[in-house]
Formats: structure tokens, C-alpha cells, sequence
């Protein structure tokens, strides 16, 4: 824990260290409710989060190793470009969560909730999804195999683009097509 480290007792108290960029190592902010929060840029090393609210919430470019993130609600967020490694993220829900770019090396999801959830170019090496729940998920460039226990049903591998687009595509160019022909023809 830093000299900095405190206990927060209320949102707007958080918050307003966060909109500081203050050095948030080893800070706890248990079970607040940081539901639609911005935490951009931020320096949580070791933090306590466990039980939160980041539910809706932007997670980016941080350094949260090993973080408590227990029990927390982060669905429906967006994290990109976080350092979660040796996070322990046990019975976290990330339900609809949209994950890129992320470092969990050695994390412990055991039990977590990634139902839906939407991860691309994270590092899992070492990590632990012992009876984490994936229905819905879907993954690219995520190498399950280097995790210590993969999930038992794998997040589906998320194409590169839409199904619906080449057919989109083709209408559109169909359509163009048409259209010039059309005002070929009246000329």
C-alpha cells in the first residue's frame, strides 16, 4: 500500500480522486456504486474493489494489478488497454462486458460470469477459470490454452466482420448499379 492509500466512503469522494489522477495504489473502495464511471489513466495497484458498481462503467489504459475485484458488477462495461494481472476476480460478473487489449495474467476468474461477454487481443497466460460461466461469450485473438484452467466451454471466436456485411454490400452495389444503368438509359 502507498502513503496515499484511504478508504472511500462514498462515490463522490472516489470520483473526485480519480478526476485528480491521484495514486490510487492499494486505495479501497469496496462496495461503492461506480455504476457509469470513467476510470481513464488511473494507477490502482492493489487496490480493494471488491463488491463494486461498474456496471455501464469505462475502465481504460490503467494499471490495476493485483486488484480486488471480487464479487464486483462489471457488466455492460468497456475495458480497453487495463493491466488486471494477478487480479482476482472471483464471482465477478462481466455479463455483456466488452474486453480489448487486456492484461490478466495469472487472474483468478473462478466463478466469474463472462456470459456475452466480448474479448479481443487479452493475454489469459496463467489464469484461472474454474467454473466461470462463458454462454454467449466470444473471443479473438485470445490464446485459451496458455491459461492455467481454460473456461470448460470456450468463448466462440468472433469473426472479423459481420455476417450480414457482404450481403449489405452486394445490395448497396446492386443498387448503385441499378441506379446508374437507370440514368444511363434516360440520357
Amino acid at each position: 500500500m502507498s502513503e496515499n492509500s484511504v478508504k472511500f466512503e462514498t462515490r463522490e469522494a472516489f470520483l473526485e480522486a480519480v478526476q485528480q489522477h491521484q495514486d490510487l495504489t492499494g486505495a479501497d473502495a469496496s462496495g461503492l456504486d461506480l455504476s457509469g464511471a470513467r476510470l481513464i489513466g488511473l494507477k490502482l495497484v492493489g487496490a480493494n474493489l471488491h463488491d463494486v458498481n461498474l456496471h455501464k462503467a469505462i475502465v481504460a489504459a490503467s494499471d490495476m494489478q493485483g486488484v480486488d475485484l471480487s464479487g464486483a458488477n462489471l457488466s455492460d462495461t468497456f475495458i480497453a488497454g487495463v493491466n488486471f494481472a494477478q487480479a482476482n476476480v472471483r464471482q465477478a460478473s462481466f455479463a455483456g462486458a466488452k474486453i480489448i487489449g487486456v492484461n490478466w495474467e495469472e487472474a483468478d476468474f473462478t466463478g466469474a460470469d463472462l456470459q456475452q461477454v466480448r474479448m479481443r487481443a487479452s493475454n489469459v497466460e496463467g489464469s484461472d477459470f474454474s467454473e466461470a460461466l462463458t454462454e454467449g461469450a466470444a473471443s479473438s485473438a485470445v490464446s485459451w490454452d496458455e491459461a492455467k484452467t481454460p473456461p470448460a466451454a470456450l468463448p466462440a471466436p468472433i469473426r472479423k466482420f459481420p455476417a450480414w456485411l457482404p450481403v449489405l454490400l452486394l445490395l448497396g452495389g446492386l443498387l448503385i448499379w441499378r441506379r446508374k444503368r437507370q440514368q444511363a438509359a434516360e440520357a
